[in-house]
């Protein structure tokens, strides 16, 4: 049911206007009730690309606008991920929580931690043996969205000779490979 039937139910009521096709009050309501739908689509539109949960245009092409990095992929749900992960931060809520749901929304998957020594946060990259992939890239990133008065200290794991004989392993046994993708168990 679109206004023009909303509004000539308004009216009929009264029985004093003549509704029909073609009638002046007919014609009236015609028109007004155009006019009306094509301003409540248009505030539909307003409505669904001001949220980031439901924008998926020009809504969140802006909000993509006001960050420095973008999502890790160029599916709309990821794309409202990134914009929601850079919300979650502000002046007061810089938590290990919010910062990782960030990074990770920007294709940085790693953990950031809090340590005992102040104002020094640890960065580790679980699963992955030595640097990750991109390491450059992912670096630049996390150091651009944790706060700036932050030292960041990298994490880095390695595959030692000690885990590959608890393995029974030895390393002949690894193709260089697999030894640079093994992920730690």
């Amino acid at each position: 049911m679109g206004y023009r039937d909303y509004l000539q139910d308004l009216l009929r009521p009264l029985g004093v206007y003549d509704l029909r096709p073609g009638s002046l009050s007919g014609g009236e309501t015609e028109a007004l009730g155009q006019e009306l739908d094509a301003a409540a689509e248009k505030l539909d539109r307003v409505l669904r690309e001001s949220l980031t949960l439901t924008a998926s245009a020009e809504g969140l092409a802006a909000a993509e606008a006001l960050f420095p990095f973008s999502a890790a992929g160029d599916a709309t749900e990821d794309r409202r991920a990134a914009v929601s992960g850079f919300l979650q931060i502000s002046g007061d809520s810089f938590t290990p929580a919010a910062l990782n749901r960030c990074l990770a929304a920007c294709g940085t998957a790693c953990a950031v931690r809090e340590t005992a020594e102040r104002n020094v946060v640890e960065v580790s990259f679980p699963g992955v043996a030595g640097e990750p992939a991109g390491f450059a890239e992912k670096q630049r990133i996390i150091e651009s969205i944790l706060p700036c008065h932050l030292e960041v200290r990298y994490r880095l794991q390695w595959v030692t000779f000690g885990q590959t004989a608890t393995r029974g392993l030895l390393w002949s046994d690894l193709a260089e490979e697999t030894f640079l993708s093994w992920a730690l168990g």
